[in-house]
């Protein structure tokens, strides 16, 4: 995908890999890595993870809140007996799914979402009520700029309103 292929995405998603594989890594032996992963359309870190610690032991949640990805990530991480794809909604960090989720969680990452939730600041303290004690919060989101409003600015989700009522980016809005 064109996103995939920027330079802005490609830097903070092999960032939040390496993230993951350093804690992976640390985390004790004989216990399970809890990590959500709150995403707009794919989510390639828990193959990374997989493939680059395999005998890590982990519980993987992947949110997503549009119906069309979550179905589509459903049906991909189907087989993996560690993986749960979840339906993020809401501004308190509301999780539906198939399976299991754990009720706290070492990891939480939010990958390029928490600027098309309409309050982000609320789901970033429903974020913090989930992280076990010592766990970490990653937020990768990119900053405001021309190509990204060009890109994503035909999804009306993407705008906001200033408080003069005229449209602006989402991202501009967590800014302010």
């Amino acid at each position: 995908a064109l996103v995939d292929d920027s330079p802005a995405y490609l830097g903070t998603r092999l960032a939040v890999r390496r993230i993951l594989h350093q804690i992976a890594l640390e985390c004790p032996a004989g216990r399970r890595l809890r990590v959500l992963e709150v995403v707009a359309g794919t989510c390639t870190s828990v193959q990374h993870l997989l493939a680059e610690a395999p005998d890590i032991a982990f519980e993987f949640v992947i949110a997503q809140g549009s119906d069309e990805t979550y179905s589509r990530l459903c049906a991909e991480y189907a087989g993996h007996a560690h993986v749960v794809v979840a339906k993020f909604g809401g501004d308190g960090l509301e999780l539906s799914a198939n399976g299991p989720i754990p009720e706290l969680f070492d990891v939480i990452v939010f990958q390029h979402t928490l600027h098309r939730v309409a309050h982000p600041v609320g789901v970033i303290a429903a974020a913090r009520r989930r992280l076990a004690q010592a766990g970490l919060l990653v937020v990768a989101e990119r900053h405001p700029d021309v190509i990204a409003d060009f890109v994503f600015g035909l999804d009306s989700q993407w705008w906001g309103s200033s408080g003069g009522g005229e449209a602006v980016s989402r991202l501009k809005a967590l800014k302010a």
